[in-house]
């Protein structure tokens, strides 16, 4: 009877220890305005720069896996981007203002990386709007999938670095889905 006591606990924990959702282990970034979990502790650095509407400071987290063969994303990133106080249009957008920054962002991203548009879609979180992008790069055989959102004054771009035929993968889904604005 002892024996099979302990055959039970053991096959308990090994059950959770095998079968638990990788977000457990996963770090959570929490600040004033918004959360996302990443696989582990990413890198953190904030950029100023002196824009035509004033100050934009930018808030940037990434996270490089290393562990790919475990992992088919092979970077995580959040992108915080504030803009001036002063700008009102921002408190109250529009549609077309929020798309207009939205297409300010994707264009950068496709310039730094040489990329090519593969999709768009509009991806709304709750009131705020938002938009998703697939960008192929590197003679086509790594995907960036960002989404943009605009929620007070800021403007939110999480993404995904992935092999091209692994975007779609256990990983990215927990990253996409887990963010979420204050």
């Amino acid at each position: 009877m002892i024996l099979l006591k302990h055959f039970f606990v053991i096959s308990v924990i090994l059950f959770f220890y095998v079968f638990k959702s990788p977000s457990f282990d996963w770090f959570k970034y929490d600040d004033k305005d918004c959360e996302i979990l990443f696989p582990k502790i990413p890198v953190n650095d904030t950029i100023v720069r002196e824009t035509s509407i004033g100050t934009v400071t930018f808030y940037r987290h990434i996270l490089k896996s290393k562990e790919q063969e475990k992992d088919s994303t092979l970077a995580y990133e959040l992108i915080k981007s504030e803009y001036p106080p002063t700008e009102t249009e921002l408190k109250n957008p529009t549609k077309e203002i929020a798309g207009s920054l939205f297409k300010g962002a994707i264009s950068s991203s496709l310039k730094q990386v040489n990329g090519k548009l593969i999709s768009e879609k509009e991806v709304d979180l709750g009131d705020y709007y938002g938009k998703e992008v697939k960008i192929s790069f590197d003679n086509n055989t790594k995907l960036i999938t960002m989404r943009c959102y605009l929620a007070k004054s800021k403007v939110y771009a999480i993404e995904t670095i992935s092999p091209l035929d692994k975007g779609i993968n256990s990983s990215s889904t927990i990253f996409f889905s887990s963010f979420k604005i204050k």
